[in-house]
């Protein structure tokens, strides 16, 4: 995997980096994100259920929650989905897509954007 966090990190113009909770069943796929992101300088917090992803949301006001895709359908999402802005991720995204539809989702949020 190329490391894209050089070319695509800039410094914050707010106080902090937004704060986003990952959502992933598979454990490779959420720790790969969570290194991507933390590298990028977001602050992570992950969970691999719905169950806990939705109590940790009533704990916290995330920024954003990142949904992967095999939860994208699950009922249970519109709970959390009404704590928290969310946005879904394919299982095949890139590092470079991750980051770009993050960017996306964070802009039309209005918060902090990592990259360009």
């Amino acid at each position: 995997m190329k490391w894209l966090g050089p070319q695509l990190v800039r410094k914050p113009q707010q106080d902090r980096w937004p704060v986003l909770l990952s959502v992933c069943p598979n454990i490779d796929r959420m720790l790969s994100r969570e290194h991507i992101l933390s590298a990028a300088g977001y602050q992570m917090v992950s969970a691999t259920t719905l169950e806990a992803a939705s109590e940790m949301a009533h704990l916290y006001k995330f920024d954003l929650v990142l949904l992967d895709q095999e939860y994208a359908r699950e009922a249970e999402t519109s709970r959390l989905r009404d704590l928290c802005l969310s946005m879904v991720v394919h299982q095949s995204a890139s590092e470079e897509d991750l980051l770009t539809q993050l960017c996306r989702a964070l802009k039309q949020a209005d918060l902090v954007v990592a990259v360009h």
